[in-house]
């Protein structure tokens, strides 16, 4: 079951926090023609790679505690917003959630080993995609919120410093 996800908790804040260098802003996409959009007809996937890379932006000038209480903070530039399924997740290489723009009960919880329905570990999947020069594209399946429903879900990932930042549209 859905449920069945939840990890052991962890102490929050016990990720290493480094700096992210310009290298980590990635400017290659490989869903630049995909057309998932949202109201409006606005190219969603776009938006939601572009949202990681402002992510990364903010973090080189304000430092990564600086973009963590960002995504966190209900005020926050990365954080979700009415109108807007887009927010940012970020996560320590070991899995650990540092900050989470829409659901605030996972922070410190670690989502390693955490599987969708159709038993893929799609954290460990944010971490290697994330990792790879310019980051990438993850598919998994997720209980959508605002349907109530599993649904397949990709999420744009980067990793740099220590954390991996990513944001995600349903499809």
């Amino acid at each position: 079951s859905w449920a069945a996800e939840a990890s052991p908790r962890v102490q929050p804040g016990s990720g290493q926090i480094l700096s992210i260098p310009p290298s980590a802003i990635a400017t290659n996409s490989p869903h630049q023609t995909q057309p998932f959009v949202w109201s409006g007809g606005k190219p969603l996937i776009r938006k939601a790679e572009a949202l990681v890379k402002e992510g990364f932006a903010y973090m080189k000038a304000n430092g990564k505690a600086a973009l963590i209480l960002e995504v966190q903070k209900a005020s926050g530039k990365f954080h979700t917003k009415p109108g807007s399924p887009l927010y940012l997740f970020v996560y320590d290489l070991n899995g650990l959630v540092l900050a989470h723009g829409a659901e605030a009960n996972l922070l410190g919880v670690n989502r390693l080993n955490v599987k969708d329905p159709d038993g893929k570990q799609y954290t460990k999947e944010f971490i290697a995609v994330g990792q790879k020069k310019g980051g990438g594209w993850v598919d998994y399946k997720r209980m959508n919120p605002e349907t109530r429903k599993i649904e397949e879900k990709t999420s744009f990932v980067m990793a740099e410093g220590g954390i991996v930042a990513g944001c995600g549209i349903y499809k």
